[in-house]
């Protein structure tokens, strides 16, 4: 650029900058500078600089309300600026980059992602079909700047074809591969890649699908299905009376008669796991399960302590998968239906709801008052089971507790005893 033509264009930037950016804008969009250009398009700067370059009156401008772009380009050709330097130049110049269009732009960015799809999958070899379209897409616009990427995904790679044949936490993997417990970690490009494409062999490894999946369940049996565990490892869950064919801790519990807390682990390492009567009673409230153990040691039962966990979850879903009938039951309020809702939609041929309908509502002393959104999650609640319910709720806008509910549960509870009790004496 010759320094004239600089010093021409600079005593006015922030003009010439919003003016040249337009006619950048105009090329890309359809390989051209024609047109007009409104005066509003170029914000809020001083017009005079163009006017006067075009040779406009001052009543000319004002009739106009826009500039013409082509009686720009023949009014700088004309100029001695253009003996210097042609007008692509000083455009590029001034907005630090190279002209293009649309179309060549597209035809390079096709290019490009030949090349990087290219190079994926010759790193990745036969773990190529678990970078889903999303991912790639995600990773080529990184790489176009960032070459790291590559890096990242080569360690993925690594990751994935040395999984670990037992069960291990994720960090510890991790730190065994690449002396950083973190390197795995999803907030990490090299973790989100792993996890991307833990989701698609996840997706393609299972048997079985259900129409409802949970959040829960999700983000953990991604890691769980390659003996990976993410997380707390803490989480737990309170049992009594489940059996498995192969881990005898659960069995020495449940001949005991003991109910105990259940890690993660307990569940992931069983590869069943049953009730002697192929029933369970799942409770939401930790003290309601105590009280109701205490008083039925016999029979099988769990509490899914509020919110239902993962621990929980991988515990009904290999009931299920044993024929096991889950009874379930919670606080009459929108959280509790809530919850009974989700656990129906995983498990609708599965679970039966005891103690949640409207006629023992009505019937409960109600203390607790709701919240206004409290009221507002009752809109979520839309399966049939609880229609009744939810609208008595609405209604009167009061909450029953658990704990105002175990002595509904107490015939069905005898009814099991009995019928174990019987089996047992045979």
């Amino acid at each position: 650029m010759n320094k004239g033509t600089i010093e021409f264009f600079s005593k006015n930037k922030k003009t010439w900058e919003s003016w040249f950016s337009l006619l950048a804008k105009r090329y890309f969009s359809y390989g051209t500078f024609g047109g007009y250009v409104n005066y509003e398009e170029l914000g809020a700067v001083d017009l005079t600089p163009i006017k006067e370059f075009l040779g406009l009156s001052q009543v000319e401008f004002e009739a106009k309300n826009k500039f013409s772009i082509k009686k720009f380009i023949m009014r700088y050709n004309r100029s001695a600026l253009a003996e210097k330097d042609s007008l692509e130049n000083v455009i590029e110049y001034f907005i630090e980059q190279s002209l293009i269009t649309k179309e060549k732009l597209c035809e390079q960015e096709t290019i490009k992602r030949k090349e990087f799809d290219t190079l994926v999958d010759i790193l990745l070899s036969d773990k190529s079909p678990l970078l889903v379209e999303s991912t790639r897409k995600n990773l080529f616009e990184k790489w176009k700047d960032d070459q790291t990427v590559i890096e990242s995904l080569e360690k993925a790679q690594f990751a994935l074809n040395h999984l670990p044949n037992s069960f291990l936490q994720l960090p510890y993997f991790s730190n065994q591969l690449f002396h950083n417990a973190h390197e795995l970690d999803t907030n990490s490009l090299t973790g989100e890649i792993f996890n991307s494409m833990l989701r698609k062999s996840f997706e393609l490894s299972k048997t079985t699908r259900r129409k409802y999946y949970s959040k829960v369940e999700l983000s953990e049996d991604v890691y769980t299905h390659v003996k990976l565990l993410r997380g707390d490892h803490t989480i737990y869950a309170f049992v009594q009376g489940i059996y498995s064919n192969d881990l005898t801790i659960w069995n020495a519990h449940a001949k005991e008669r003991d109910s105990w807390i259940v890690r993660k682990g307990h569940v992931l390492n069983a590869k069943d796991l049953y009730t002697k009567n192929n029933k369970v009673f799942v409770v939401e409230n930790d003290g309601v399960f105590q009280m109701l153990t205490e008083m039925f040691p016999n029979l099988p039962f769990l509490s899914t302590s509020g919110q239902p966990n993962y621990t929980v979850l991988k515990i009904v879903e290999k009931l299920v998968i044993s024929d096991t009938m889950i009874y379930y039951s919670g606080d009459l309020d929108p959280n509790g239906l809530s919850m009974a809702q989700n656990i129906l939609k995983l498990y609708p041929l599965n679970v039966k709801l005891v103690g949640m309908d409207a006629e023992i509502y009505s019937s409960k002393l109600k203390t607790k008052e709701l919240t206004k959104n409290q009221i507002k999650l009752l809109d979520s609640i839309l399966v049939p089971d609880l229609q009744d319910l939810k609208h008595r709720i609405y209604l009167e806008q009061k909450a029953v507790e658990q704990e105002a509910l175990t002595e509904s549960y107490i015939p069905l509870l005898e009814e099991w005893d009995s019928k174990i009790s019987t089996t047992e004496n045979e």
